[in-house]
C-alpha cells in the first residue's frame, strides 16, 4: 500500500503508511527496512537529501542480512552522493592551493 501511494504521489499518505508499518510490524524486519528504503525516497522527492542520506547509511549500519534490501540501500545511497556531487558548487581541484573556488553557473 505505501508503494502505491508513492507512485499516485500521494507522500505525506504514504510517508505516515511508512510509519505506521514500522511501528504495528516491528517484528517484521523485512518489511520495516523497506519502508524505511521508501522513505528516503520520500525525503529526496522532498528535497530532504541529508535525511534521505542518513535512512540509507542507517539500514547499511544496522541491518544484518546481506541480502537484496541492503544492495538496494547501497545502491540508493550511492546514486544520492553521486547526484550530490554532481550539483555540488565546489571544484574537485579547490583544495590545491588552499582555498575554494566557486563554479560559476
Amino acid at each position: 500500500m505505501t508503494e502505491i501511494l508513492f507512485i499516485k504521489k500521494k507522500y505525506k499518505d504514504s510517508k505516515d503508511m511508512c510509519y505506521r508499518v514500522i511501528n504495528e510490524t516491528a517484528s517484521q524486519e523485512y518489511w520495516v527496512v523497506k519502508s524505511f528504503i521508501l522513505l528516503s525516497d520520500i525525503f529526496k522527492i522532498q528535497n530532504d537529501i541529508f535525511q534521505a542520506k542518513a535512512t540509507l547509511k542507517s539500514i547499511i549500519e544496522n541491518y544484518e542480512p546481506e541480502d537484496e534490501v541492503k544492495k538496494e540501500a547501497r545502491q540508493k545511497l550511492a546514486k544520492l552522493e553521486q547526484q550530490e556531487a554532481a550539483n555540488s558548487k565546489i571544484k574537485e581541484d579547490a583544495g590545491k592551493d588552499d582555498y575554494l573556488e566557486m563554479q560559476e553557473e
